[in-house]
């Protein structure tokens, strides 16, 4: 008869951890990723506004005020 193990006689396979990133530094210019932010509607709508009045994509508004913020408070 075949002997029965247990969960805990099973070893979990090793963890590869990458080295942490500090939180201002990016990894890649080119490299996009999604944000999930709310804001307030009026301010939603200037954003829309902007874009098209300066015929520039939204991120590229948002990227700008977090220069703009990150400039005037230096790195957090």
């Amino acid at each position: 008869m075949a002997k029965k193990t247990t969960l805990a006689a099973i070893a979990p396979p090793p963890r590869d951890r990458a080295p942490a990133v500090p939180a201002t530094s990016t990894r890649d210019e080119g490299t996009r990723v999604p944000v999930n932010v709310r804001i307030t509607e009026d301010r939603a709508a200037y954003l829309r506004m902007l874009a098209a009045k300066t015929g520039q994509k939204q991120y590229a508004l948002i990227e700008r005020a977090i220069d703009m913020l990150r400039a005037e408070a230096g790195e957090v």
